[in-house]
């Protein structure tokens, strides 16, 4: 199998999968390894994981203890480290490092049922990512506690954090990703907390290529900021001109804890999703953005409650098509002045509303010769909110038509792509039967400005982004792809408005 990523680096290199999947176990005391909070445990954790990546993967198992180690515990591919519970089995760094890593180039790691502790806000705790992309981790039931920076993700795609408490950190998690690692994407934090972290539960200290398809989904933000709640928001997403394209902030709940409070959310860099269904307890804004940033746009803010904010609820200074419906406003007032920004009301809210679902064909031709195939799997579906349309398909050959030439392509997309020349709409692309060049390992899609058709390009570490020839496939070539873009506003072919009652 091959797999693609998606969303507009230079370069995607695939990240390297374990040849075999091996659910054993292996036990902390087959290892020597010590819980005594005295013993340092690098020989030990060196063995152990040494004997993961011989078997292809697995699962070590920490009993009740403190574990000390000093050196970056790198989990191999397909590799967890399970503990007896947050709290229960504690991971404790003694020195000023990055303490554990989900290295490029590996997948499928996790962490679960322990705390991952620092000394004295030193170091990173859990960094994924590097150089190049990593991805398919899961962290669960773990306590990020006592670091310099908790998480930081570089390159992360495909990682979902469930119940996992980033507290007393300087920064909670943090988007920190350069050049040669990319950005992270498909990442999502449910019934998570950041609590207690110095200088903001969620930060972005260095982004220089945008993230995309974040979210965050019954977390609490709480009690962070306490270095300076007048400068540090509980929230922030950019450093410089990139951010979050793609994002969903819901059924949140946020509480400062501070007198004067933080603001809850600095939406700067924040493009194409909603903070919906949250709860707002206390802050100075709770929801802002700020001159000189990368602007915050296509944003929808709805069904949340403000109680306490101390100037406003909403305030937007550099903000492009933020709308605001059905929230519980409290006793502060609002600002959005920017093009196509505003709060709807009742009648005018149904009138401005228009969704569809629907199903799609996808394609596959080639760009000179199309071709007529044959296939076993050929389907898709659409949504569309608004002129935001996200795609989902499948399509596996039953017999390939030797005679399609050019470069290869997926039509019949349900709506044309919107945008700028310089920014093509990129789709992410799992593939199969279909050869690499070399030096190349990923593969990804690009959607042209008003174009209703994907081009399939590939790309590999500090080589160029090209095209893929249709003499790459095979007979039994299959692709999945996904995909959110903006629909050209002129293409009013799958809009409805839906009834509603007069």
């Amino acid at each position: 199998m091959l797999s693609g990523v998606a969303l507009g680096a230079a370069t995607l290199p695939l990240y390297a999968a374990p040849a075999t999947t091996v659910n054993a176990f292996i036990e902390a005391s087959q290892y020597a390894l010590v819980g005594d909070g005295k013993t340092v445990n690098d020989a030990q954790f060196a063995a152990a994981f040494a004997a993961l990546t011989t078997q292809g993967g697995g699962v070590l198992r920490l009993g009740v203890g403190t574990y000390l180690f000093s050196k970056t515990l790198v989990i191999p591919a397909g590799s967890v480290i399970e503990g007896g519970g947050m709290g229960v089995s504690i991971l404790k760094c003694t020195a000023d490092i990055t303490g554990v890593t989900f290295p490029s180039q590996h997948s499928r790691c996790g962490l679960r049922a322990l705390s991952l502790e620092g000394t004295g806000q030193r170091g990173t705790g859990l960094q994924i990512g590097d150089h190049e992309f990593t991805g398919n981790h899961h962290v669960r039931d773990v306590i990020i506690r006592g670091w310099a920076t908790g998480t930081r993700l570089a390159g992360a795609l495909w990682t979902t954090f469930d119940n996992t408490v980033f507290d007393q950190n300087g920064r909670g998690l943090d988007f920190n990703a350069g050049w040669s690692s990319g950005y992270s994407t498909t990442v999502a934090f449910r019934q998570c907390v950041f609590s207690a972290n110095d200088y903001g539960g969620v930060t972005a200290t260095y982004t220089p290529i945008t993230s995309s398809c974040i979210s965050w989904l019954g977390c609490t933000i709480e009690r962070n900021c306490h270095a300076d709640p007048t400068k540090y928001p509980q929230m922030a997403f950019t450093s410089g001109s990139y951010g979050i394209l793609g994002f969903i902030i819901d059924a949140c709940y946020f509480e400062a804890g501070t007198n004067p409070p933080p603001d809850a959310i600095r939406a700067n860099g924040l493009h194409c999703g909603r903070i919906s269904n949250c709860n707002f307890y206390d802050s100075t804004y709770a929801i802002c953005d700020t001159a000189g940033g990368d602007a915050a746009t296509r944003i929808a803010i709805f069904g949340n409650g403000f109680v306490g904010s101390i100037k406003q609820n909403l305030h937007f200074e550099h903000d492009s098509e933020i709308v605001a419906f059905c929230n519980a406003y409290g006793k502060a007032s609002n600002t959005l002045t920017g093009p196509g920004s505003g709060s709807i009301f009742g009648a005018p809210q149904h009138a401005a509303q228009t969704t569809r679902e629907g199903e799609w064909t996808p394609t596959l031709v080639g760009s000179i010769h199309p071709g007529s195939h044959s296939y076993d799997r050929c389907g898709g579906t659409f949504s569309r909110i608004g002129n935001q349309v996200t795609i989902h398909a499948q399509l596996r050959l039953q017999q390939l038509d030797r005679s399609m030439s050019g470069n290869l392509q997926i039509s019949g997309l349900p709506l044309r792509s919107a945008g700028s020349a310089e920014l093509p709409a990129v789709v992410s692309i799992a593939a199969s039967g279909v050869r690499h060049a070399p030096g190349y390992s990923a593969f990804h899609g690009l959607i042209a400005p008003r174009g209703a058709s994907i081009e399939i390009v590939e790309s590999g570490s500090g080589v160029p982004c090209v095209k893929v020839p249709s003499t790459s496939i095979a007979a039994d070539m299959e692709l999945s792809i996904s995909a959110t873009y903006t629909a050209h506003p002129d293409d009013t072919r799958e809009i409805i408005t839906p009834p509603f009652p007069a």
